[in-house]
């Protein structure tokens, strides 16, 4: 995903984001600067999210943790 012309930070990519996982129990997104990391979700139904932007490409990149050991039918169960 190419950032809009203009937009250099990406703290200004994440509050956007925030709304489309107000309701999601299971989704955490990072600060600026943090970055997922597993031991944060193991043996949980939890995602990180963190979005870096290179600016040298001018890409935005999003990065996730999860663990998806747990993603059976008894994770599933968990989520609904």
């Amino acid at each position: 995903m190419r950032p809009r012309s203009g937009t250099t930070r990406e703290r200004r990519f994440t509050p956007r984001s925030r709304p489309a996982f107000a309701k999601s129990r299971f989704v955490r997104i990072l600060k600026p600067g943090e970055l997922p990391e597993l031991r944060n979700v193991r043996a949980t139904n939890f995602c990180e999210l963190a979005f870096i932007l290179d600016r040298r490409s001018e890409t935005l990149l999003v990065i996730t943790a999860i663990d998806n050991l747990g993603k059976g039918a008894a994770g599933q169960a968990v989520q609904t």
